[in-house]
């Protein structure tokens, strides 16, 4: 997820993307949990982006194009897809997930 969020905000930012890292790879739990924070971080400025530059054309991954608005929310289906998987490993392990626990994530 750290990977993508790079991937998607860099590319709705116009800028190169920052990191290096190929989070793949990461074993540390304690690396992972960072990795997600500072790509989190990293996001935040891009889904401030001004309305006027929302629908400007980017392309994705080399191929695909479309507004950045649409990268945006590329990324939040990723992120969300992920989540799912997520909540069916907590479910496995017989544990409730943050969002089933009540009184909100």
């Amino acid at each position: 997820m750290a990977n993508a969020n790079y991937l998607f905000c860099s590319t709705v930012k116009g800028e190169e993307n920052p990191s290096a890292s190929d989070f793949e790879k990461t074993t540390s739990k304690a690396a992972l949990v960072q990795a997600l924070k500072d790509a989190f971080a990293y996001c935040d400025t891009a889904y401030q982006i001004a309305d006027m530059k929302a629908m400007e054309e980017v392309t994705l991954m080399g191929s695909m194009k479309g507004s950045r608005l649409w990268a945006l929310v590329f990324n939040v289906a990723h992120n969300n897809e992920h989540y799912g998987n997520v909540v069916t490993y907590f479910r496995l392990k017989g544990m409730v997930p943050p969002s089933s626990q009540g009184g909100g994530m």
